[in-house]
């Protein structure tokens, strides 16, 4: 015991370390959240957090901006009401720190292709939410698509034949003409 502690019996001791040890894990799981709350609130990403049932207790700003629903009508609902249905297997199964791919659903019915990261948040008690921070991609997804179609010159670019650029393969063709 130290000496402010003489008189105390050893439990009472332990509870005042108990608590103290309590409080400072509290102010430092309240600063987290300040903190995350704060990086979450200033970004372009979609991000929001759902219980292991899927309901959204959080979401960031953004998602009005990205997909033109407002908190109030995302917290409390499950996830799935943002991803395209063919999409809601692959988005149970995602593990912790895994990217995938999905397609969101904006609040005026379009969807839009996002790359989503999970996170898991857990407790000695087990899993207690899960975290997705989503960035929009889908511009990214139809340069690719056009960059794998091949590309045919007009006549006057190829001679007498047919000269076609296969851009993702670094192929080129060419065919004589009859």
């Amino acid at each position: 015991m130290t000496q402010g502690e003489v008189g105390m019996t050893t439990s009472e001791a332990d509870g005042q370390d108990l608590a103290k040890r309590l409080e400072d894990t509290e102010r430092k799981l309240e600063r987290a959240e300040k903190l995350f709350r704060l990086l979450s609130e200033a970004t372009r990403e979609v991000v929001y957090q759902c219980g292991p049932d899927g309901v959204i207790f959080y979401c960031s700003p953004s998602l009005l901006e990205l997909l033109g629903y407002s908190a109030d009508e995302l917290e409390g609902r499950s996830e799935e009401i943002l991803y395209h249905p063919d999409d809601i297997r692959k988005l149970r199964g995602a593990k912790d720190k895994s990217t995938h791919q999905f397609r969101m659903r904006r609040a005026c019915g379009k969807y839009l292709w996002f790359e989503v990261t999970t996170g898991y948040v857990s407790t000695d008690e087990g899993l207690s939410c899960i975290q997705r921070i989503g960035q929009e991609i889908t511009e990214r997804k139809k340069m690719r698509k056009l960059s794998r179609k091949p590309t045919a010159l007009p006549r006057s670019a190829a001679g007498n034949g047919i000269l076609s650029i296969m851009k993702s393969h670094s192929r080129i063709n060419f065919a004589e003409s009859a």
